[in-house]
C-alpha cells in the first residue's frame, strides 16, 4: 500500500484507479486498487465497505490465478467478516486463508490469521486453544521480524489470549509491542481529526489503546497505594 498518512484520501485515488483500470480491462492492476482500498477502509474501519471491495478483488484475483493475492484477500475478508460480526464464515475464511498461507510459504499472513483465530477462539471461551494459536502466531511474526502489516494486531491477540490464559509476563510483553506499533502509526498521521477518527473507529486500534491506558492506570494506583501505605519502624 502507498504510504499515504491522510487515509481519505488514499480512499479516494484508490477508488479512482481501480475504475481507470476497469475501463481499459486491466485486471490485475484493478486487483491491486482494490486491494489497497480493502485496506484503507480497513484502517479507517470501515468494514462493511472493505468486505465489498475485497470480495470483488478476491473475484480477480482467482480470475487471472494471483495466488499471493487471493489468500491475502481470503484473510482481509475473514477479518472484515470478524468485525462485522459474522463469526462462523469468519471462521472459514480464516482457516483458508491460514491453510493455503502455510502451503505456500506465506508466513505473514499464516501468522495474521492465526491471531485472528485465537481472538475468533478465545471469544468463544475457548481459552487453551486461543493461546496455541496466538503463540505460533507470535513465533511466525518473530521469524519475520516485528514491522509487518498488522502487527499490532497479532501482538494483541497474543496479549488478550495470555492474560486469559493466566500468563501475565508474556501479556505485558505483547501488550507493549502492540501499542508501540499504534502509537507509531497514529503520530505518522498529520491531520488531528483523521487520527482521531482512525483511534476511535478502527476496533483493533482502540483496544490496545484502551488496554494501554488501564495498564497505566493500573500503575498509578499500585503506586499511590505504597505512598499511602504507614511506614513501619
Amino acid at each position: 500500500m502507498i504510504r499515504l498518512s491522510d487515509y481519505s484520501k488514499a480512499k479516494v485515488l484508490y477508488e479512482e484507479a481501480a475504475e481507470v483500470f476497469r475501463k481499459i480491462q486491466h485486471t490485475f492492476g484493478e486487483a491491486t486498487a482494490l486491494i489497497n482500498l480493502n485496506m484503507t477502509f480497513s484502517k479507517l474501519g470501515e468494514h462493511r465497505e472493505a468486505l465489498r471491495v475485497a470480495e470483488r478483488a478476491l473475484e480477480l484475483c482467482r480470475r487471472i490465478g494471483d495466488a499471493e493475492g487471493e489468500v491475502g484477500l481470503l484473510l482481509n475478508c475473514g477479518a472484515d467478516l470478524w468485525h462485522l460480526g459474522r463469526v462462523d464464515e469468519a471462521e472459514a475464511r480464516l482457516w483458508e486463508a491460514q491453510r493455503r498461507s502455510r502451503r505456500l510459504g506465506f508466513s505473514t499472513v499464516e501468522a495474521r490469521a492465526l491471531a485472528y483465530l485465537a481472538d475468533l477462539y478465545r471469544e468463544r471461551g475457548d481459552v487453551k486453544r486461543a493461546y496455541r494459536l496466538s503463540r505460533r502466531a507470535v513465533r511466525l511474526l518473530e521469524g519475520e521480524g516485528l514491522d509487518i502489516p498488522g502487527a499490532e494486531g497479532i501482538w494483541f491477540a497474543h496479549f488478550q489470549t495470555a492474560q486469559a490464559a493466566g500468563h501475565p509476563r508474556a501479556a505485558k510483553r505483547a501488550l507493549k509491542h502492540a501499542y508501540e506499533r499504534v502509537r507509531r502509526e497514529l503520530e505518522s498521521v498529520q491531520d488531528p481529526a483523521l487520527r482521531a477518527r482512525m483511534a476511535r473507529n478502527n476496533r483493533t486500534y482502540r483496544e490496545i489503546l484502551e488496554a494501554w491506558e488501564e495498564i497505566g492506570q493500573a500503575r498509578e494506583n499500585r503506586s499511590v497505594d505504597r505512598e499511602s501505605r504507614p511506614q513501619v519502624g
